[in-house]
Parts: structure tokens; C-alpha cells; sequence
């Protein structure tokens, strides 16, 4: 299930929204894995040459469409980093938790 989409992303553009239901990933029952491996397929440099977009089947309410996102990025997960020379925020906010 959708939780919510930023305004501007590709998934925006798209046409995602909150609280829709994604059925399907390029024509297959939706898994996890099967929409992380539909990632990987579409990343540039993988192999395949002119790569399409990635193909949603959801559902929204009563009504299904299609939507496709074009995106050949890969898998991409948020990290922290430490700016050198910059106060530690993160251990003082943190600091209660520790015994």
C-alpha cells in the first residue's frame, strides 16, 4: 500500500497517491522482491539496452489504471553521514535513551 507520495516525484508524475494499492509489477503479482528485482532490471548499466518504464498495475477504491514510472536509477537507501567540524545533534538527542 501507498503511504504517501511527494509532490514532484517521479511516483507524483506518475499518478500515485496516497493509500493506493499496488496489485501488480510489470505484469506479475506483487512481492517485495519482485518490485526490487523490477529496480535492479531497469537500473542503467544492467546489460539491457533502451530500458522501459516500470509498469504498475494499482488498485484506488473500486477503480484499477496503470501507471509507469521511468526510472533507471537502482535501489537507493537514505543514510546519515557526520559533518565534520559540526555539533553531534544526533548523540545528544539520543543521549536519554543510553544507559
Amino acid at each position: 500500500k501507498v503511504s504517501d507520495v511527494l509532490v514532484g516525484s517521479l511516483a507524483d508524475k506518475a499518478g500515485f497517491g496516497p493509500d493506493m494499492q499496488i496489485v501488480a509489477v510489470n505484469g506479475r503479482a506483487y512481492q517485495d522482491e519482485l518490485l526490487k528485482n523490477a529496480i535492479d532490471d531497469a537500473k542503467e548499466g544492467s546489460g539491457q539496452q533502451n530500458k522501459g518504464p516500470i509498469e504498475f498495475i494499482v488498485s484506488n477504491t473500486s477503480y484499477y489504471k496503470v501507471l509507469k514510472i521511468e526510472y533507471h536509477g537502482g535501489q537507493r537507501y537514505p543514510y546519515l553521514e557526520r559533518v565534520k567540524g559540526e555539533k553531534d545533534v544526533l548523540d545528544e538527542i539520543l543521549k536519554p535513551l543510553r544507559r
